[in-house]
């Protein structure tokens, strides 16, 4: 079964210098995960330069789609560990 947005992301980590994994976690990494059409897609990137992706230009951001939703969270136990996430549309 093909899925045009696992396809798209996939298209998206290979055209985007720096991403050299992408993990996918929760319910659609699962065969007997309960995914429905509101399940999201969970991401790990695996990249070469982390505090680039969370500190430097986050265009890499907008190459999947349009963001809709940006957030980093930072205390004290994460000051140098890069933390971002990103919700966005497709193009």
């Amino acid at each position: 079964m093909s899925d045009s947005v696992l396809d798209t992301l996939v298209a998206w980590g290979e055209r985007t210098h720096g991403i050299r994994a992408m993990i996918l976690t929760s319910s659609r990494a699962r065969a007997d995960g309960p995914v429905d059409e509101f399940s999201d897609y969970d991401l790990i990137l695996a990249v070469t330069d982390p505090a680039s992706f969370a500190h430097g230009d986050l265009g890499w951001q907008a190459g999947y789609g349009t963001p809709l939703v940006r957030w980093a969270t930072r205390t004290s136990s994460t000051v140098g560990r890069p933390t971002s996430a990103v919700s966005s549309t497709t193009t």
